[in-house]
């Protein structure tokens, strides 16, 4: 996993959160904004699995058990 990309990802995911609970405390339903957050949480998701999936093409070991990793990989991504 590229660490940067990780922290940026939870930043998002919070902040996209934090308004979803606000317009929630507001008494609001979804809305574009809510909507256009959790579609950004999920692309950057999406991303993050591309990376993990060529990160070790590209030469850059695996840190930890490698079948553990894949197996996490491959559970996260079909389930």
């Amino acid at each position: 996993m590229v660490e940067w990309f990780s922290w940026v990802q939870i930043a998002v995911a919070l902040f996209g959160g934090l308004i979803a609970i606000g317009m929630a405390v507001a008494k609001r339903g979804p809305n574009d904004v809510t909507v256009l957050g959790l579609a950004l949480v999920e692309l950057l998701l999406v991303v993050q699995l591309v990376l993990a999936i060529v990160a070790p093409l590209t030469g850059n070991p695996m840190l930890g058990n490698a079948l553990e990793f894949i197996t996490r990989l491959g559970g996260n991504a079909f389930f």
